[in-house]
C-alpha cells in the first residue's frame, strides 16, 4: 500500500502514516485493501485539508459514517472520489465531502451518475452566483433566502448553502 502511495504522490516520509491508515481501513471496512489506497490517495491528492495529519480522522469518519447511515464505505468513497474535485473548488472541507458523500450514497443510486448530478447541480448554483440574474433568484427562492443572502451563503460556505435545500 505504501508503494501505491508513493505513486499518486504520498511524500516518503507520509508513506507509512498513510499505509498504516490504509490496512486499517481495508480490516475495518468493505472496501479492499489497493482500492482503498488508491481512493485514499487520490482525493488526498484534491483535497487541500486532507493529508498525513488528518488520514486517521479521515478514516474514522468513513467507518463511523459507514455504520451510521444507509450506504456501505465502497459506495460512500465511490461518491467522494468522484465528488472531491468539485468540493475542493467550491472550498468544502473533507469532512463535509464525506457527509454529502454519505448522504448521497444512502439514497441507493449508482455512485457514478448520483455524483454526476450532483457535481452538476454544484457547478449550476456555483454559475448562477456568480453571474446573478434570475437563476440565481431561484436557487435563493427555493432556499428560503434573499439572492444576496444566499450568495453570501454560498460564498461563505457552498455545503451550508447546498443545505439550505
Amino acid at each position: 500500500m505504501e508503494s501505491l502511495g508513493g505513486q499518486l504522490g504520498i511524500v516518503v516520509e507520509n508513506l507509512e502514516e498513510f499505509g498504516r491508515v490504509a490496512s486499517n481501513l481495508d480490516i475495518a471496512t468493505n472496501i479492499e485493501a489497493n482500492d482503498i489506497a488508491l481512493q485514499l490517495g487520490q482525493i488526498t491528492n484534491i483535497m487541500d485539508d486532507l493529508d498525513f495529519t488528518t488520514f486517521e480522522q479521515f478514516g474514522d469518519s468513513l467507518v463511523r459514517l459507514g455504520n451510521n447511515v444507509a450506504a456501505q464505505e465502497s459506495s460512500i468513497m465511490n461518491v467522494a472520489q468522484r465528488l472531491a474535485a468539485i468540493a475542493n473548488v467550491t472550498s468544502m472541507t473533507t469532512p463535509q465531502l464525506l457527509g454529502w458523500s454519505a448522504a448521497i450514497a444512502s439514497t441507493g443510486q449508482r455512485s457514478e451518475s448520483a455524483a454526476t448530478a450532483i457535481s452538476n447541480s454544484i457547478t449550476g448554483i456555483g454559475k448562477a452566483v456568480s453571474e446573478g440574474g434570475k437563476k440565481l433568484d431561484a436557487f435563493a427562492k427555493i432556499a428560503g433566502m434573499s439572492a444576496d443572502e444566499f450568495k453570501a451563503k454560498w460564498e461563505n460556505s457552498s455545503s451550508e448553502a447546498l443545505e439550505a435545500f
